[in-house]
């Protein structure tokens, strides 16, 4: 999978599976990310042994990870989370873009290209958790197919205390 897209700020990005080399840009890219941002990450990812065991832990297999290229900057990281057993027919996608390239179409573009290798992979259902008080993303999710499944009241919390209602998207 590889694709050239061109956003409508007329920025040519290539997207494409990540490669061991680029983990040096995906930490600069999250490096380049504010407080607010990281406030809702799962991971802490301005830890550099956090992008190096994503890295060295690499298997297609549990986590499928697409980037955005734009030039020497990596400034789009989505990832299909495979899972497994009773819920194998599922996947979670996990996005985050360079403040630079929001609203422009890249995370649109990375999230269709990752529901079709979902379908391709015979998936039945991706799932996105989305903060509620974030309407925007809502509705994009909705614009690409998504369905709001369910709200969980205070279901995420963040380091400081500070709790967030959830709601379920699935396409």
């Amino acid at each position: 999978f590889r694709d050239f897209v061109t956003l409508t700020n007329y920025k040519k990005v290539i997207i494409r599976p990540t490669i061991p080399s680029d983990k040096d840009l995906v930490y600069e890219m999250f490096q380049r990310a504010d407080e607010e941002d990281m406030i809702f990450l799962k991971d802490k990812v301005k830890n550099k042994e956090t992008v190096e065991r994503w890295y060295s832990e690499i298997d297609f297999l549990k986590v499928l990870p697409i980037i955005a290229q734009y030039e020497n900057k990596i400034v789009g990281n989505t990832t299909l989370h495979f899972m497994t057993k009773s819920k194998r027919h599922m996947a979670e996608i996990r996005i985050f873009l360079d403040k630079e390239f929001r609203g422009v179409g890249l995370g649109s573009y990375m999230v269709k290209s990752l529901i079709k290798i979902a379908k391709e992979l015979n998936l039945k259902y991706v799932i996105a958790e989305v903060i509620s008080e974030h309407y925007r993303l809502v509705k994009s999710f909705r614009k690409l197919g998504f369905s709001r499944k369910c709200d969980l009241e205070d279901y995420f919390i963040t380091e400081s205390g500070k709790m967030y209602d959830v709601t379920i998207m699935m396409y």
